[in-house]
């Protein structure tokens, strides 16, 4: 599929996809403290796929065709939900989410790097490594103060979710592979492939919990249908369109939304260093695809 120029819709989808997963640390942060990482980790995907069941079904979408996509779309599920939820579910156990969303940050700079040399409309330019640079200045600036108080754990939990970061970006340059399944049969496959991998690991690691209704399951709830199945149908349908270098920009929004939100809800008060932040972000997403 060829790529386009991002328009304005783009735009605008990056920001509302940044303020969505702005708000996952957070679920995570709640759901795991009456859950176990695989336990969170496969409930999420496990809505995600019955969210979207009684949609496809109604759309009549068939189920991905051809060896290769089966392949692509397996191993991307994978590295999109199954690999990256567990290990940024057990990275915060030792760290906060803002620290989380730092580590995130790492991940538009793999992506330039693993796009160059693995999809061939996608090449490393200037104007783009100036924007990943920007970006990743402005994420240090909110958060750098967090990451020179780590200690051993925190350095564990860092390391975990630097991991998923990786992850992510190998899952998008899998996905650009994928042809001719719609995006929402696509985001549909790959909850049903991470949600079958899951179930074994959820098992053996079982210890007995209770379903009841409290703040984690409300939390998995949520998480389950908007950042993850509402989310991932978006995500997908832009990096088909718009590309994997593009798409990775949100993890420098994604932190910038975490302390709006925090502010809007649990009234706390942004860093001032807060603007200078977004600034830096919003021109290096404008300089992006310039030549």
């Amino acid at each position: 599929m060829t790529l386009k120029t991002p328009t304005l819709k783009d735009y605008f989808n990056l920001f509302a996809l940044s303020a969505i997963w702005g708000t996952a640390f957070i679920g995570i942060e709640i759901a795991i403290r009456e859950l176990d990482v695989f336990q969170v980790t496969f409930g999420r995907v496990l809505i995600a796929f019955l969210f979207l069941l009684p949609i496809i079904l109604y759309k009549k979408l068939p189920l991905p065709k051809g060896r290769k996509n089966w392949i692509w779309l397996s191993l991307s599920a994978l590295l999109n939900t199954a690999v990256p939820f567990s290990l940024i579910n057990a990275g915060q156990e030792y760290i906060s989410s803002g620290m989380s969303a730092l580590m995130i940050g790492f991940g538009p700079f793999l992506t330039l790097l693993l796009a160059h040399y693995f999809t061939h409309d996608e090449k490393v330019s200037k104007y783009k490594v100036y924007s990943v640079v920007l970006g990743f200045i402005g994420l240090v600036l909110l958060l750098g103060d967090n990451f020179l108080a780590s200690n051993i754990n925190e350095l564990k939990g860092q390391i975990l979710v630097l991991i998923a970061s990786l992850s992510y970006a190998l899952s998008s340059l899998f996905v650009r592979k994928v042809e001719d399944v719609p995006y929402l049969m696509l985001s549909f496959a790959m909850f049903g492939v991470s949600a079958l991998v899951l179930t074994p690991l959820v098992v053996y690691f079982y210890r007995g919990y209770n379903l009841e209704i409290n703040q984690s399951t409300l939390a998995i709830l949520y998480l389950g249908i908007l950042p993850t199945a509402i989310a991932s149908i978006y995500r997908v349908k832009m990096v088909q369109e718009v590309g994997v270098q593009f798409m990775s920009q949100v993890a420098y929004l994604i932190p910038i939304f975490a302390l709006i939100w925090a502010w809007l809800v649990l009234d706390e008060i942004p860093k001032a260093i807060t603007l200078v932040a977004l600034v830096l972000v919003l021109f290096g997403l404008y300089i992006h695809n310039k030549e």
